[in-house]
């Protein structure tokens, strides 16, 4: 059966010619859409490497506001999990707590400091949700810039190394 007399005529028909490339030593559909699968899986774990280095290395110190980085922090996240890589929610708090800057050690601390709390009290500890935990940074910002704590001045500079 050549793959012409299968409901995939379609496909094979239309696919481009790297794909043909791929598939071209194989005799039925199903061999085709393994071979196609394993290429494009492999796409896909190099593009979940690169995501993933991207989101690690994102500085919040290169934004002009706690806002803009959050809101790159999140669109990596849910481009990580279009290729099927899903991180737990205490990870990437715990990735963003090991980021900020001094401004916010207050924050860090006591952050630490009530999960220990409960700890030591033989209590679980339930950590908070991923968007709880960006409401609750976004308004401790709010709070270091009312109290002059922090300066969110070049931001343009910062805005510009964000972009690079």
């Amino acid at each position: 059966m050549t793959w012409c007399q299968t409901p995939r005529k379609i496909f094979r028909l239309k696919a481009n010619d790297l794909n043909r490339f791929h598939t071209a030593e194989h005799d039925t559909p199903d061999e085709g859409m393994k071979q196609i699968n394993k290429v494009f899986g492999i796409k896909n774990e190099l593009r979940a490497h690169q995501l993933e280095n991207e989101l690690l290395t994102l500085d919040p110190n290169n934004f002009s506001c706690i806002e803009d980085f959050l809101s790159k922090f999140k669109t990596l996240r849910y481009l990580l999990e279009g290729v099927k890589v899903k991180k737990p929610d205490s990870n990437l708090i715990y990735s963003i707590l090991t980021k900020l800057g001094p401004a916010y050690s207050v924050f860090v601390s006591t952050f630490h400091s009530t999960r220990e709390a409960f700890i030591s009290q033989g209590q679980d500890y339930k950590s908070p949700s991923f968007d709880s935990f960006c409401d609750s940074l976004i308004r401790e910002q709010e709070k270091l810039l009312h109290l002059g704590l922090l300066n969110l001045g070049n931001s343009s500079k910062k805005a510009l190394a964000a972009q690079q």
